[in-house]
Parts: C-alpha cells; structure tokens; sequence
C-alpha cells in the first residue's frame, strides 16, 4: 500500500504539472539585467529541473562545440554559468564570453542565455544578428534534444507506473476471489457446529471455542476483501487519471517533433 500511495501521488503532481503547460520550444528574443544594465538574451521556460537542465546543457556545449560552462559541478551549483575568452565558430569567428542563467520555477526552470565579445559589447539581434541568430539555432538545437529526453523518460516512467498499477489491482481482485473461497469453507465449518447456548460439556466448550475463532476468521476476511475493494477503486481512478495524462503528454511529444 506504501508503494501504491506514493504512486498515486506522484502521478498527480505530473498530472498537475502536464496541465499547466503545453511544452513547445519557444525561444523568446528578449534581455536579462546583468552587470546593472540591460542585456540582449535568449529565454525560454521548461518544465526540466534547474538541476537536470544545468547538467545535460553544460554536457551538450561540451561535447558539440567545446565549450565548457562553468558554475556547476560536485561542490558548485551556480545560477550563473559562464565561460569567458573561449571560441566557437559556430557562434562566432571572434573570442566571447558566454553566460546563462538557469533558476527554478513553479513549472520548472528558466534559461535565458547570452553573450558578449567583451565588456559592455554584447550580442544582440541589432548589435551581431548574425551571431546571434547562430546562437539562437544551438539553444533551439539543445531544447529539441532536451525535451525529447524528457519526454521520452517521463513516457517511460508513467507507462511503468500504469503497469504497476493494473498489476496491483489483478492482485487485489486475485486476493479477493481467494478469500471469498475461505469465507465459503469457513461457512460450511460454521453451519456444521452445533453449539447449544449453553455449554456444559468439554465438547461444547471446545466447539464454542472453535465457532468463536471461525467466526473472527471470517471478519477478519471479510475485512481483507472491503480494503481491497477501496485499494481498487483508488487504482480505477488513478489509472484514469494517470492514462488521460499520459495520452497527453505523448500529444505535446508528437507536436514538439513535428
């Protein structure tokens, strides 16, 4: 039942989280206040946590482009990550610096990213669109195959969820067919005792004795059965709800890759 429940509650706070968003890769052109002034920047909203978004970002600059941000690691865990003097052709023929800050928030995390050739020279739609639409293409580039990750992974982890669930609910339904089957044999027990109301005799002590034992056997059976009838209809209604949310989220996946 422990298991069942932390389920349960799980597959709320996703479904919660699926229906406040409809997670598309949007990048939005806007600016962010660094170093007291206003700076032009890449933003976007994802439902990744801060943690994981860190991670997988700083590994995908490395791996494609060289890049190594720093700001996060086994002892540090920065908002800001950054790199000064590095080069990427990708994003430019010259030397910059690049910056982006990653933070919680109710849905996820927000990233907004941005750069700069040096002090107070940053790029910019009207400053170095050339490179800042290249830079807009590799964050457009990392959300693809970020949310596909964690698309994939959060499909994989409700499925499994789903099954555990009508796993255990065939269980329930199993443990209550059984038990009906000793409620039968515990009857038939019972209508061949015959105990008088009172008893006088060893026999009738020990039958008494006997009846009172089947009898809380019985109860105790019966008892089994209401419980995993209350286990089932919680199950019914979470795999409802668990289902409609997984049909969903595979919907966000399909319109995010097409």
């Amino acid at each position: 039942m422990k298991n069942l429940n932390h389920i349960i509650v799980s597959l709320l706070l996703v479904g919660g989280s699926l229906g406040m968003n409809a997670q598309t890769i949007k990048v939005e052109k806007t600016v962010i206040s660094h170093e007291n002034k206003l700076r032009p920047c890449l933003a976007t909203n994802v439902e990744v946590s801060p943690k994981e978004l860190k991670k997988d970002w700083v590994n995908f600059l490395n791996k494609n482009y060289a890049v190594k941000l720093q700001g996060v690691g086994i002892f540090t865990d920065d908002d800001l990550l950054k790199i000064e003097d590095v080069t990427a052709v990708s994003i430019s023929d010259k030397r910059f610096n690049l910056y982006t800050n990653i933070t919680k928030t109710p849905e996820g995390s927000s990233m907004k990213v941005f750069a700069s050739h040096g002090y107070d020279d940053y790029i910019g739609d009207e400053t170095y669109p050339k490179e800042y639409d290249q830079l807009n293409s590799i964050v457009n580039k990392f959300l693809l195959e970020e949310l596909n990750h964690f698309y994939s992974n959060k499909n994989g982890k409700m499925t499994s969820d789903l099954k555990d669930m009508n796993n255990k609910r065939i269980a329930e339904r199993k443990s209550i067919e059984n038990n009906k089957s000793k409620i039968y044999d515990v009857n038939k027990e019972i209508a061949i005792l015959n105990v008088p109301q009172d008893q006088t005799n060893a026999k009738d002590i020990k039958d008494n004795q006997k009846l009172n034992k089947l009898n809380a056997k019985k109860t105790a059976l019966e008892n089994e059965n209401l419980h995993s009838e209350l286990t089932i209809k919680s199950l019914d209604d979470s795999i409802v709800t668990l289902q409609a949310s997984l049909d969903d989220l595979k919907a966000k996946h399909k319109d995010m890759l097409n």
